[in-house]
């Protein structure tokens, strides 16, 4: 069986890791496991480029003003593009405390704002992108504030039957006055 390691993977071994790259760039470059290059490189007492760290200062000034603006957990960490646990694990390590957003939320002026941009015709999704929440707290806060901001299927379906039975009994109205 011939070894995996020949002189010139080894060379390519050390190029990678000279350039930074972490043990799990290097496997896919050299068509093997993070555990082959882990060991290999330990044998060869090559120092592996440490993968440049998620939190940097400009994520953690992100991560704090969101914070301060009352987002919680869940908010955030759709908006760093990371998970739930990493944010709270950050916010914990830099003493940063989390709004849950109960009640503080939805306010008379956010209220006016999702009036304002239904009736410019905006849908529920670009409305949840504005307001920095989801589409399902759109349209539950809509449905609650009645007068219900955006029509639902049912209440459409509704409509176009009605609307249905009324022209159709037009159009027997006018067959029977044309005889």
């Amino acid at each position: 069986m011939q070894n995996y390691w020949t002189p010139e993977r080894d060379e390519e071994l050390r190029r990678h890791a000279a350039a930074g790259l972490s043990a799990s760039k290097i496997a896919v470059l050299l068509h093997t496991t993070r555990g082959a290059i882990l060991g290999r490189s330990n044998r060869l007492r090559v120092s592996l480029g440490m993968m440049r760290s998620f939190w940097t200062p400009e994520r953690d000034e992100e991560l704090r003003r969101h914070a301060a603006a009352g987002l919680s957990a869940s908010k955030i960490a759709v908006l760093l593009h990371t998970t739930q646990a990493a944010v709270r694990g950050r916010s914990k390590k830099l003493r940063v405390s989390l709004g849950t957003m109960r009640g503080l939320f939805w306010t008379p002026e956010r209220d006016e704002e999702l009036r304002r941009h239904a009736a410019a015709g905006l849908s529920a999704s670009k409305i949840a992108v504005l307001l920095h929440t989801t589409r399902g707290a759109i349209l539950g806060r809509s449905n609650r504030l009645r007068g219900k901001v955006f029509k639902s299927d049912r209440w459409l379906r509704k409509q176009r039957i009605a609307a249905k039975k009324r022209n159709s009994a037009n159009q027997l109205a006018g067959r029977r006055s044309a005889h």
